[in-house]
């Protein structure tokens, strides 16, 4: 597997161990606001495996994973702390920004959502049985039909 030096410390195509070292440098980047995913790049590990630390997979309670966590909480702050100060300014254009980077940093929080309601007859629920009594008879009207064909 290919191996190469990113930050003094040497990885390869294996899991990657959280050192004290590596769980500082990926702690500066995550306060600083970067993407989980680029910081792993400029690590040299791989996104998967820090995400695997995040969820708390294997690592429940883990002093290192904790810091990472935090760190990754902070990033968010100071971008929401921006957000608040651009809405303020009233620069529209940073404000756009700083919900785009949000809401693909952490899409499940920011994500803009769209959400459709569907009722029946007068709002009312819509009503399943009709559907399928809708159903059924379409179906005898294609059996009917499918009887008269040539053979």
């Amino acid at each position: 597997m290919a191996e190469f030096e990113a930050q003094g410390a040497l990885v390869s195509g294996a899991r990657a161990e959280l050192t004290e070292e590596l769980a500082d440098r990926l702690a500066e980047r995550f306060a600083a606001g970067e993407f989980v995913a680029v910081a792993c790049e400029l690590e040299g590990i791989r996104p998967t495996t820090v995400d695997a630390w995040l969820r708390g997979d294997a690592r429940v309670g883990d002093p290192l994973v904790e810091r990472l966590i935090l760190a990754r909480a902070q990033g968010e702050a100071a971008l929401l702390e921006e957000m608040r100060h651009t809405a303020r300014d009233g620069n529209g254009v940073d404000q756009k920004r700083l919900e785009w980077l949000l809401s693909r940093m952490r899409p499940t929080r920011y994500r803009e959502t769209t959400r459709t309601e569907l009722t029946g007859a007068e709002g009312g629920p819509v009503e399943v049985a009709q559907v399928a009594r809708d159903a059924d008879a379409l179906m005898e009207r294609l059996a009917a039909a499918t009887k008269r064909l040539p053979p």
